[in-house]
């Protein structure tokens, strides 16, 4: 790209410039944490059942949530970044949205899983990172 008009073409493009990529390789060695409502309807990790966003909200009841735990663990892991699933297929979003009723404000713990893993991430010196999957079963607009 040389030229500021072929550059701005791309402005909101989903790719990275090259100095981008170098700098997301220069992180080295980071935490992908995937929680959300799979966790909680017995399908996570089970690849082909994905949670298809039937699921009662209330189903989200974590009584032992810990995110200062996890970003602890990748810290003295000598991890730079963790990156947390926000919002995953199910269409659950792990902070109160006031765009869905769909979220951990209409669950069982209302905690904002969103704040309380990007202050963690600050207050241990983890670059914080958030997953967000617009492809979303529980709203089919995906």
């Amino acid at each position: 790209m040389d030229s500021q008009a072929e550059q701005d073409k791309l402005k909101g493009a989903q790719r990275l410039s090259i100095e981008q990529l170098q700098a997301w390789e220069r992180l080295g060695y980071g935490m992908f944490i995937h929680f959300g409502m799979s966790t909680y309807v017995n399908l996570q990790g089970k690849l082909f059942f994905k949670p298809d966003g039937s699921d009662s909200a209330a189903l989200y009841n974590p009584d032992k949530l810990d995110v200062d735990q996890w970003v602890s663990v990748a810290r003295d892991a000598g991890m730079t970044y963790a990156v947390l699933t926000a919002k995953h297929i199910s269409g659950f979003c792990l902070w109160p949205s006031r765009h869905t009723g769909y979220s951990v404000a209409a669950s069982g713990n209302p905690t904002d899983v969103v704040d309380a893993f990007v202050s963690a991430c600050t207050k241990r010196g983890i670059r914080p990172g958030l997953y967000y999957s617009s492809y979303d079963n529980h709203h089919r607009y995906g």
